[in-house]
């Protein structure tokens, strides 16, 4: 009899153990279970945006995110569509990652009945394209991203394929490239000043000026990110008409030309021997790149300028 109860004893003992582990072994599972749900790559997930709040089921598999392909690419997706606008087609830097996509053309609004031949999951646009909002959501739930700040309409193209981790570390690549190139370019050029030219018809430029506030994303990553000193008589406003002849009134050291538009027009430019005696020119100190406003807006596009930029200041 009493081992009988010695047996229920060391039983009962047994039995309280096994309670308290399992117990443990519970409350593990949940706070794992509720650490996995906090992680940022889970769905559904609702995504705050201009025109209200648009719920996301699933990761995007076929989403028309026109205007942000480039930071589509800066987190290694490939767009299943691409923007193509009149008079420029889509973007080459852009076009030749993104072979085999849809083309959605973009003439005073964007194409409907492409959209609609593409049946896009979710449709996802930056502000200045909000006036086609209601045609646009009738298609797919439609997107309207700010994109007036670059950092933070990426961070809200990677939410909406839980990629957040993915822009943070393409941000800070950016930015500690643009430091180095800026030591490069305190360490070589701080004495030496740049002039943003656009190439337009009849021997005219667009010059791009900076600190007005309200600067163009190339002026902003060249002159503030990178640190290239503008050319002291360069108006700040954001865009300036200037002729050729205009030109020697600049003390600019080196000049990026940007000639998307009209090609012809600086092939017959570089023949005149006003712009062949400008000091920055008979110097060689030239770099033409028909995509630099392109490139500008975007992670992917800065990224492309600010190895450019090195190659350049390093030759």
């Amino acid at each position: 009899m009493k081992n009988t109860k010695t047996i229920f004893r060391i039983l009962g003992i047994m039995g309280f153990f096994l309670l308290i582990l399992t117990g443990c072994s519970s409350e593990n599972q949940t706070q794992t279970d509720i650490q996995d749900n906090s992680e940022p790559n889970e769905y559904p997930r609702t995504i705050s945006h201009m025109k209200g709040q648009t719920e996301i089921s699933g990761k995007p598999q076929n989403a028309a995110v026109l205007g942000f392909e480039d930071e589509l690419l800066a987190l290694d997706i490939k767009p299943s569509m691409v923007s193509s606008y009149s008079g420029v087609g889509v973007l080459p830097y852009i076009d030749e990652r993104t072979k085999g996509a849809s083309v959605i053309e973009f003439s005073e609004g964007f194409n409907l009945e492409q959209l609609l031949s593409t049946d896009p999951e979710y449709i996802v646009i930056p502000h200045y394209f909000e006036a086609q909002y209601e045609q646009l959501n009738k298609i797919a739930p439609t997107i309207v991203i700010d994109s007036s700040d670059w950092k933070t309409a990426f961070k809200t193209v990677a939410e909406i394929y839980a990629e957040e981790d993915k822009a943070i570390d393409v941000i800070q690549d950016i930015q500690t490239k643009s430091t180095e190139v800026k030591e490069i370019a305190d360490l070589k050029f701080s004495q030496e000043n740049f002039m943003l030219l656009r190439v337009q018809k009849d021997n005219q430029f667009l010059t791009y000026g900076y600190g007005s506030g309200e600067d163009h994303d190339l002026a902003i990553l060249l002159h503030e990110l990178l640190g290239l000193s503008p050319a002291p008589q360069l108006p700040k406003e954001r865009f300036h008409q200037i002729s050729l002849e205009g030109l020697t009134t600049f003390e600019a050291d080196h000049f990026f030309v940007i000639n998307d538009y009209e090609p012809e027009a600086l092939i017959e430019m570089e023949e005149t021997t006003i712009w062949n005696t400008l000091p920055a020119v008979a110097q060689g100190n030239v770099l033409v790149n028909s995509e630099l406003i392109g490139q500008s807006s975007g992670p992917l596009g800065k990224q492309i300028i600010i190895e450019d930029v090195r190659n350049y200041l390093s030759q």
